[in-house]
């Protein structure tokens, strides 16, 4: 499991390295600037390492419906 997080963290230097240098991005890295992007996507991330990933993945999108919602 140890050597799967290292590859893992080790690919995507590697994609953010590519990325910056690219001329054509496939992701846009200036989207990690907004708070609430970085938040749910890294509450997702942790959501799925965890033995109850639906339950709080299911948690996460409930939590963002009142987002959409205009006053």
């Amino acid at each position: 499991m140890i050597v799967a997080l290292a590859v893992a963290a080790c690919s995507g230097a590697a994609f953010v390295v590519c990325e910056r240098r690219s001329p054509s991005l496939m992701l846009d890295l200036t989207l990690f600037r907004s708070a609430a992007l970085t938040s749910s996507a890294l509450v997702v991330m942790i959501s799925s390492l965890g033995p109850d990933r639906l339950f709080f993945f299911v948690l996460s999108l409930y939590g963002a419906i009142p987002a959409t919602i205009p006053p």
